[in-house]
Formats: structure tokens, C-alpha cells, sequence
């Protein structure tokens, strides 16, 4: 008891055991007041922006894919000619480009709509100007048919048949929304058969022609091979 009413009523001691305890606080404040490490507290871009904004420069898929829409906009020299003898419709879509599958493979399916509406607009001009050998058509088919695809390019390379039958696919979904198609199961449609090469005149032409087996112009023995894969 006495020992410890030494130390508080010795006045140099007292003084000393409050400057270490302001020395403590102002030690504790500072550790407070740390600032952040560099990143800790800036706003990060979300949704896998760089935060580059409007400096990022478009990919080469997207300025493609907007090439090619702007191109297939014009369908004045569009025309569809309806063939009695081979029960046919074949459509030509002069100018018209087409965008390859790895393009497509590397674009925001925003884009590949904007491409699609594109082909849509221009199949359904197609229905109305042309409605009188549509209309033929329509009241003749028969099902299932193949595709005829077949694209002329005036560019220095040509698609592979993979890309470009690929590449097609929002035409056949155009004829499709259009009604020139009922569908593109298998049930309507056989097999689509690509063919592209290059010259100076560039454009599509889209043939459907009736087929009377469902593989279309398959050879039946490699029907019959696939019919016979053996089971696990």
C-alpha cells in the first residue's frame, strides 16, 4: 500500500508514465491513419472493363461484322426466279457478303443479331417484291430439300466450306422468319451443300430444290455405315 503511494504522489514519475502514454495514443492514431496501399480504395472497372472507356479500340471480328451489315443493307438488284420444271426457288443476293464462322466465334452475340435483322429485312423485301414466284414455291414444295449455297467473293482469300455454310446460317434462319421455310429441322431441310469461289462480281445465290431421300445427296453407303457404328 505504501509502496504504491510512493509512486503516485512522486511527481517526476507521474509526469514521466503520462508522456509514455501520449507517446502510446499518438503511436495509435498514425497506425490509424496508415494510408491505403497502392489499388486499396480506387474504384474498380466492373462487368471486365479495362477501364480504358472510349479509348479501346473495336476487334477486328466487330468491324468486320459491321462491314458486312452495312453492305447487305442494299437489296435493289435482290431477285427470285421459281423454276416449274425442277420444283426450285432460287434467290440472288447481289453484293451481298458473307461473315465467316471464326469471325462469328469471336463476336458479342449483340453484333450477330444486328447481322441476322439485317438478313431478315432483306429476305422479307425479297418475299413482297418477288411475290409471285415465291407464292409458287410456297404452294409447290416439296420436302425435304438441300440448299444450294453458293457464295462468288471479290476478296483476295476465299472462307473455308465449313465457315461459309456457317456464315449462311442467318440466311436459312431469314427464309425461315420470312415463311419461304417452314422450319430447318431435319425434317424440311436435308443438308445444305456450299460452294464458293472468287471473282470480280461479288454476291450469293441460295437454291432450294427438292430432295427424295432425308440425307439428301449423300452416298447411301455412308448412310448405311453410320447405321451400322457399333454399340458400346
Amino acid at each position: 500500500m505504501g509502496k504504491r503511494w510512493a509512486i503516485a504522489s512522486d511527481p517526476a514519475l507521474l509526469a514521466r508514465i503520462e508522456k509514455q502514454e501520449q507517446s502510446r495514443a499518438a503511436r495509435g492514431l498514425q497506425k490509424e491513419q496508415v494510408p491505403p496501399q497502392a489499388g486499396e480504395g480506387r474504384v474498380r472497372p466492373q462487368n471486365g472493363d479495362s477501364g480504358a472507356g472510349s479509348d479501346r479500340k473495336p476487334s477486328q471480328a466487330r468491324l468486320r461484322s459491321q462491314k458486312v451489315a452495312l453492305n447487305n443493307q442494299d437489296s435493289r438488284a435482290d431477285f427470285a426466279s421459281y423454276c416449274a420444271a425442277t420444283n426450285s426457288l432460287t434467290m440472288v443476293f447481289p453484293r451481298a457478303m458473307i461473315l465467316g464462322l471464326n469471325t462469328s466465334l469471336r463476336m458479342h452475340d449483340a453484333h450477330q443479331t444486328k447481322l441476322k435483322t439485317t438478313w431478315f429485312k432483306r429476305v422479307e423485301a425479297m418475299r413482297y417484291l418477288w411475290a409471285s414466284e415465291v407464292q409458287q414455291w410456297i404452294e409447290s414444295a416439296t420436302y425435304p430439300v438441300i440448299i444450294e449455297e453458293i457464295y462468288a467473293t471479290s476478296e483476295n482469300i476465299c472462307l473455308d466450306v465449313e465457315g461459309f455454310t456457317s456464315g449462311c446460317k442467318p440466311i436459312v434462319d431469314a427464309l425461315v422468319h420470312n415463311g419461304i421455310l417452314p422450319d430447318d429441322s431435319p425434317k424440311y431441310v436435308a443438308q445444305p451443300l456450299g460452294y464458293t469461289f472468287r471473282q470480280k462480281n461479288r454476291g450469293v445465290v441460295i437454291r432450294l430444290v427438292p430432295t427424295t431421300k432425308a440425307w439428301g445427296r449423300i452416298d447411301d453407303s455412308s448412310i448405311d455405315a453410320a447405321k451400322a457404328i457399333p454399340g458400346d
